[in-house]
């Protein structure tokens, strides 16, 4: 689908979902080829943007480098093989047909295979995004569990 894009506006924080969370969207109004309008206006995120002729020459995207691919993947390794418990638990998001609140508790979900999926195709541009992401698996878990369960524990 292509169109023209006629305007941008910039929405408050304030107005998003997931405020504070670093993901934002932007409101676009746009036309199409044959110049009818679309009613209303669309919210977008920046990855579902892509233009096809950009006014200027489009920044590089920020990368790990070499060693900090090599370092990631060691603590990914070292993380994974701290107790058969961790991989087990953490692996794969929790199933929400069996944990049908998980979702409403837990706005951003976060499991070691998405590090991984993101680790192999260049998802990250620093080495604390990665450990964002980490921390975030942690942070879900002691959201989620009762303090004395094994997965709460495992997850301080």
């Amino acid at each position: 689908f292509e169109a023209s894009l006629m305007d941008i506006k910039d929405i408050p924080e304030s107005d998003l979902h997931m405020e504070d969370s670093g993901y934002n969207s932007i409101l676009a109004k746009w036309t199409t080829e044959d110049g009818n309008d679309d009613p209303g206006e669309t919210l977008f995120s920046v990855w579902q943007v892509h233009l096809l002729t950009p006014s200027c020459d489009a920044p590089v995207v920020p990368m790990l480098s070499s060693e900090e691919k090599v370092a990631v993947s060691s603590a990914y390794h070292a993380v994974t093989e701290m107790s058969d418990d961790v991989e087990r638990l953490f692996n794969q998001m929790p199933d929400i047909s069996t944990y049908t609140d998980y979702l409403d508790m837990i706005e951003c979900p976060m499991y070691l295979n998405l590090i991984q999926e993101r680790l192999s195709n260049d998802y990250y541009s620093s080495l604390s995004s990665v450990i964002a992401d980490f921390d975030l698996i942690c942070d879900n878990a002691l959201k989620y569990n009762e303090e004395e369960s094994d997965i709460y524990e495992l997850a301080r």
